[in-house]
C-alpha cells in the first residue's frame, strides 16, 4: 500500500535507517563480543594455570592420594566455569584437579600452549603450562558450551540494550514527527475553516524553516487570487458603468426608430443604432482586451516580426479609413521584436483606431516602423487631426480618461491599454506633435532583441 501521509513516510524512513544501523551495530557488537571472550578467555586460562603452577609447592607432586576436601555449595557450581589439572609428567599420574574436571587430561600429549580438544565426551578450550623442570604440568580448560553460553549470553544483554535505545528513539522519532506536523495541521484546520474571502497570508513564524517555502507559496497563491479576485470586480464595475451610456442611447434611439412616421426618419434613427452598436462593440472588446491581461502576464517568449505584424493589422482599418475619406500610409521595415503576438496586436490596434477615430475626415494617418538607431525596434502613429493640448499627454493614457472638447467620445481604455501593454514588454513610450506639427503622435520603442527586461518608461 502506498503511504501518501508524508509524517507517516518520514517516520518509516527514520525507523528504517535506524534498523539498519541497529542490525549493523549488533553484528558488529556479536563478532566483537566473540574475539573479546575468546581473547579474554585465553588470557585468563594462560595467567591462571601459570599462577596455579607457581603457588603449588613442589612436595604435593609425591602425593600419592588425590582425595580432595568437599566444600560448601555453591562452590562446585562456580568450579565449572573454570576446568583445573595437575598432572605428574614423569608418571601421567593425576595430581589434582577440581570436582568438575574429568580424570582424563584436557591435552592428551601434553602439548604446552593453547589447545582444543575433546575430554569426557566434549569440547574444550584448554591451556598447558610445565614446570622448568618437567616434573608437572598444569592444565587450566573451560568447556566450549560454555564459551558459547557466555557469548550468547554478553549478546543477549547487547541486544536487550538495544532493543531499549530502539523502542525509545522510535518514540522519539514519532513524537517529534506529530510535533513538526502539528503546525500544518492547525493551518489546514485554520484554511478549512476561513471565508472564502479571506486572503490573509500564514504566519511563518508558526512553522518549521523546512516548509517555509511551501508557505511562501501559499501565500503568493492567495495574494495572486485576491488581486485576481479585485481585478475581476474591477472589471465587472468598468463594464456596468461603460456600456450603461451606450446602451442607454441604443434604447434611445431604437424607440425614435420605432416612432418614425417616415423612412427618412427611420432610416437616421436607425443609422444612429448602427454608429452606437458599434461604439458598444468597441468599447466591449477593449473590456475583453483589458481584462484578458489582467488574467494572463505577458511573456516574452516570441520573437515577433513587428512590420508584419503592423501590415496585418492595418488592413482591418482600410475600409474605415476610406469610409471617412481618410488616408493612411504605412512606411514599415523588417524589425524583429520580443514581444507577446496578441498583446502588440492589441496595442497596434488601439494605437490606429485613437488616430482614425479623432482625425477628422480627408485626414492623414501615417504608421512607421522600423529599427531604432540603438538595436531596438520603433512603432509611430501620428496624425494631422486636432492633436491633444501638451497637459493632456500624459494624462490620456490613464484608464477611463477623455481629453476635454473632444469631438469623438471614447472609452477611456484604450491607451491606457497601450501604456500597460508597453509597460509590460519593457518598451519606452513617448508622444508629441504630429504630421507637419499638427495632430498628434505616439511612439513605441521596444528593447532590441536579447536585452534584459527593464519596466518601460512613460514621457
Amino acid at each position: 500500500m502506498t503511504m501518501k501521509a508524508l509524517r507517516s513516510r518520514q517516520l518509516v524512513v527514520l525507523l528504517i535507517v535506524q534498523a539498519g544501523f541497529w542490525v549493523v551495530w549488533m553484528s558488529l557488537l556479536t563478532w566483537t563480543e566473540t574475539r573479546d571472550v575468546t581473547g579474554r578467555l585465553d588470557s585468563a586460562l594462560s595467567q591462571s594455570a601459570r599462577q596455579a603452577l607457581m603457588s603449588i609447592p613442589k612436595h604435593l607432586a609425591d602425593l600419592s592420594s588425590t582425595e580432595t576436601f568437599i566444600a560448601p555449595p555453591p562452590s562446585p557450581v562456580e568450579l565449572k566455569r573454570v576446568n583445573f589439572q595437575m598432572w605428574d609428567l614423569r608418571t601421567g599420574r593425576l595430581l589434582m584437579r577440581t570436582p568438575s574436571s574429568p580424570r582424563e587430561p584436557f591435552v592428551p600429549g601434553f602439548v604446552e600452549g593453547f589447545n582444543d580438544s575433546t575430554a569426557a565426551g566434549g569440547p574444550w578450550r584448554a591451556y598447558a603450562v610445565s614446570d622448568v623442570e618437567g616434573r608437572v604440568q598444569i592444565q587450566m580448560a573451560r568447556a566450549e558450551e560454555q564459551i558459547k553460553a557466555d557469548i550468547v549470553s554478553s549478546v543477549l544483554k547487547g541486544l536487550g540494550g538495544a532493543m531499549v535505545m530502539f523502542v525509545c528513539l522510535a518514540s522519539m522519532m514519532w513524537v517529534t514527527v506529530v510535533c513538526s506536523f502539528r503546525p500544518m495541521q492547525r493551518a489546514g484546520e485554520a484554511l478549512r475553516h476561513r471565508d472564502r474571502l479571506d486572503f490573509t497570508p500564514l504566519a511563518l513564524r508558526e512553522f518549521p524553516l523546512e516548509v517555509h517555502p511551501f508557505v511562501n507559496a501559499v501565500n503568493d497563491l492567495q495574494l495572486r487570487q485576491s488581486e485576481a479576485l479585485v481585478r475581476e470586480r474591477q472589471f465587472l464595475s468598468d463594464a456596468a458603468h461603460e456600456l450603461r451610456t451606450p446602451l442607454a442611447a441604443l434604447t434611445t434611439q431604437a424607440q425614435q426608430a420605432l416612432r418614425a412616421t417616415d423612412a427618412a426618419h427611420r432610416d437616421e434613427a436607425l443609422v444612429q443604432v448602427l454608429a452606437g452598436t458599434r461604439r458598444a462593440t468597441r468599447l466591449a472588446e477593449q473590456l475583453l482586451d483589458q481584462a484578458q491581461l489582467d488574467a494572463h502576464d505577458c511573456m516574452l517568449t516570441d520573437r515577433v516580426d513587428l512590420a508584419s505584424l503592423v501590415s496585418l493589422e492595418v488592413r482591418e482599418f482600410d475600409a474605415r479609413a476610406h469610409a471617412k475619406g481618410q488616408h493612411i500610409r504605412l512606411e514599415i521595415e523588417p524589425t524583429v521584436v520580443l514581444a507577446n503576438v496578441d498583446a502588440v496586436g492589441v496595442l497596434i490596434r488601439n494605437l490606429i483606431d485613437n488616430a482614425l477615430r479623432h482625425a477628422p475626415a480627408g485626414a492623414r494617418v501615417e504608421i512607421v516602423c522600423h529599427p531604432g538607431g540603438e538595436g531596438d525596434a520603433v512603432l509611430t502613429v501620428r496624425d494631422d487631426g486636432p492633436g491633444i493640448p501638451d497637459a493632456d499627454c500624459e494624462r490620456v493614457f490613464e484608464r477611463f480618461y477623455r481629453v476635454s472638447g473632444s469631438k469623438e467620445s471614447g472609452s477611456g481604455i484604450g491607451l491606457s491599454l497601450v501604456a500597460r501593454i508597453a509597460r509590460m514588454h519593457g518598451a519606452r513610450l513617448t508622444c508629441g506633435k504630429g504630421i507637419d506639427g499638427k495632430g498628434w503622435c505616439v511612439s513605441v520603442a521596444f528593447p532590441a532583441v536579447g536585452e534584459p527586461f527593464v519596466a518601460g518608461a512613460l514621457s
